[in-house]
Parts: C-alpha cells; structure tokens; sequence
C-alpha cells in the first residue's frame, strides 16, 4: 500500500487531495497490486472554516481510501509528520506538502514504478516565474538556488537537499529515526532528518517527479519565518548546528574577531535591511547577510 500524507495548518488542499485521489483511482484500475491511502493531519488549524470545508471535501469523496484527522492543538512541524506516520499503514509513504500542486499526470504512477530505487526516492520542487507586488522576497531566494533543485545537482547531493516537501519512503526508514521533534517551529526539521539518514546509511535517490509550490509566502512572512529558523538552529547542540552553513560562517566571524562589529553593524542597520528586503527587489546579498547577523545575535543571548 502506498501512503500519502498531508500535513496541513490553515490551508485549502481540496484541490491537493482531488488531485492525488484521482491518478490513484486511474493507476487502481490498471495496476490491481496497487492499493492506497490519503491521509490529512490539520494541525490544529485557528481557521475552522478551512477545517470545515476539508471536512465537507473529503466527505464528498466518499471514500474509504482518504481520511482527515484534526488535532485539537497545534503540534508543530516535525511533530505532525510523526503523527502522520503513526496515522497510515502503507508500507511505502509519500509526503507531500498541503500548499503543493500536482504538476504531471503520472506523478503517482511515477512514484509507484520507482519504489524499489532506494529507501528514500525524492521527487523534487518547482517554484511559480512570477508572483505579485509583496511576496518578491521569497520568489527571490527560491530562484537563487533554483540550480540545486534540478535532479542532476540534487543527485550529486543526495543528503544536501532533503525536503519533505516531496518525497517516497518505505515504511521502515521512519522506524529507524523519526522526525526530530525539537523542530517544533519553522526550520530545519528536514536537514535533522537528512543528517540521521546519512549517518544510518540509509539510500537516497533523486528523481524528476515535481510538485509545484504555490504556497509562496508575502516576504514580510518569510522574514519573520526566516527569524524563526535561526532561533531553531541557535538553540540545537553545537555538533549539529555546525553542520549548516550560515552556523559554520558565524563560527568563522567569531573565531576571527569579528564579533562585536558584525553585532554593531546589524543594530545600527537593521531597520534599512528589512526596508530593502520588503521592497520590489531584495537583495540575497543582504538576505544572507541578515540571516547571519540574526544568528549570532541568537547565539549571543546564550
């Protein structure tokens, strides 16, 4: 059985579910080994509206094969990926984002050819060309690494870029290591996960079987989201947190002394970073550099 779980938090992903559900009834009906299960975990959404019309969704389906559990409380990134696991009985899972579009018709089909590859087979991420006036932020920084999402850079990578965003398991990697729960905000929950699988020896394979992104946030949400990551990865033990590159250039910035004068860099410019980087076209220079500067001011407070 093939698995697909969906976390959601104050999202529509009808059109997600839909979308999945009808490639899998058409693959059923040539292929009678394959069996499946949509399963949505709304991690206690504020917004019961949108939890409401998932209920009336996936209740029109009327199918055994797709199911929604709703938490009570918000439980956090990583810790909702477990419960999601906990919730499927697939022998093969497939993760998808809920703010991901099914882009190719065989997407499924796909995944289920290639379940043999590796424990894990990834099947990448596309981003939309153009967005309107407010979310250049984000848009931005997706397409100044657009060159790490193609197959041929995340097949010489396999551990660097490790997004379950998208992504086929089996089953039994996730008994080996589940997702680190000390990720219980933005950031870094994939890069944990990564990490474990390497140091396991567990296989990774990358394939071209892309989901579109469309949930690009405004870039004053990214920013704030951007401040989260860096407290998340403040707060983890050294020996992991060395592992990440901006750790590894505030490290550096210390250990040469520079310390003090990045700190009163950032406070007196603080305010017209923010100001460029929520403008019409944000600088990735100064994106990184801010990113930087808000780690070590992280790190400082510990």
């Amino acid at each position: 059985m093939l698995s697909f779980l969906i976390p959601t938090y104050n999202f529509d992903c009808l059109k997600l579910i839909n979308d999945i559900f009808l490639q899998c009834i058409a693959l059923q009906n040539k292929c009678i080994d394959f069996e499946f299960e949509i399963v949505v975990v709304d991690d206690g959404s504020p917004n019961r509206v949108i939890v409401t019309e998932l209920e009336r969704g996936i209740s029109s389906l009327q199918s055994k094969h797709v199911r929604l559990v709703v938490l009570p409380i918000n439980k956090g990134y990583a810790a909702v990926r477990n419960i999601l696991l906990n919730e499927s009985r697939g022998e093969w899972v497939v993760f998808m984002d809920s703010d991901a579009e099914v882009v190719h018709e065989d997407f499924v089909e796909t995944y289920w050819q290639n379940r043999n590859l590796a424990d894990v087979v990834i099947g990448g991420i596309v981003h939309p060309h153009r967005i309107t006036h407010g979310y250049e932020l984000r848009l931005m920084y997706e397409h100044s690494v657009q060159h790490k999402r193609k197959v041929e850079w995340r097949s010489k990578h396999p551990y660097s870029f490790f997004s379950a965003f998208n992504l086929l398991a089996h089953r039994s990697v996730f008994m080996k290591c589940d997702f680190d729960e000390r990720c219980n905000e933005y950031g870094y929950e994939d890069a944990l996960m990564a990490m474990s699988l390497q140091r396991i020896g567990v296989s990774v394979v990358h394939i071209d079987n892309t989901l579109l992104h469309t949930g690009i946030d405004r870039s004053d949400v990214f920013l704030k989201k951007t401040e989260t990551a860096m407290r998340t990865l403040s707060r983890l033990p050294e020996e992991i947190r060395m592992q990440i590159g901006v750790a590894k250039w505030a490290r550096c910035v210390k250990q040469c002394g520079g310390n003090y004068l990045i700190s009163f860099l950032f406070r007196i410019s603080k305010g017209r970073i923010r100001k460029q980087l929520l403008g019409r076209k944000p600088s990735m220079i100064l994106f990184q550099f801010y990113k930087l500067c808000f780690l070590m001011e992280e790190l400082n407070k510990g």
